[in-house]
């Protein structure tokens, strides 16, 4: 686990106490993706530079499908089984003169590896540790759930991205 996803900086934003990167999809498509930045991220990042970015998750409102062709087969209004909306880049009213960028995204994705912690009984706290492989992402979600989750599932929820932003050095 903890595979890393090659994006595109553009630029931190003040976060609370904090930084919020914004950055940018490369390869098959360019999607805006904010993604809040641990303490030990490079801050000296210029506009246009690659990063690698172990890209953790905090998911919420997920739903599990055993695989893609459940989840096609599902009558529920979603997504491509391999998806991903930056809602957190933009608002969906554009007369919001208050709406403040976040690290959210809406997600689809199947399930690569997983990790269980089967006693950790605090409604609270995640008790699954998921690769979930996402339209242009990985991402490396702490979810809770009752339901088993295995490779191969499908998942779809709203995740709060978070990450170490190290720039790509070339030739090492």
């Amino acid at each position: 686990m903890d595979k890393a996803t090659r994006l595109k900086f553009y630029g931190y934003e003040k976060y609370e106490d904090e930084l919020l990167a914004h950055m940018e999809t490369v390869g098959e498509a360019e999607i805006p993706v904010n993604v809040y930045a641990e303490e030990q991220s490079d801050k000296d990042i210029a506009d246009g530079e690659l990063c690698d970015v172990v890209i953790y998750g905090i998911g919420s409102d997920i739903k599990i499908y055993n695989s893609v062709d459940d989840y096609k087969a599902s009558s529920e209004v979603k997504m491509g089984a391999v998806s991903m909306i930056p809602c957190g880049t933009f608002s969906l009213d554009p007369d919001d003169k208050n709406f403040r960028q976040t690290s959210h995204i809406i997600f689809t994705g199947i399930v690569r590896d997983v990790r269980q912690n089967p006693l950790d009984e605090d409604p609270d706290e995640p008790n699954y540790y998921l690769e979930i492989e996402s339209y242009c992402i990985t991402v490396n979600l702490y979810i809770r759930s009752e339901e088993d989750i295995d490779v191969g599932n499908v998942l779809s929820g709203v995740a709060w991205l978070y990450g170490d932003i190290k720039r790509v050095t070339v030739g090492m």
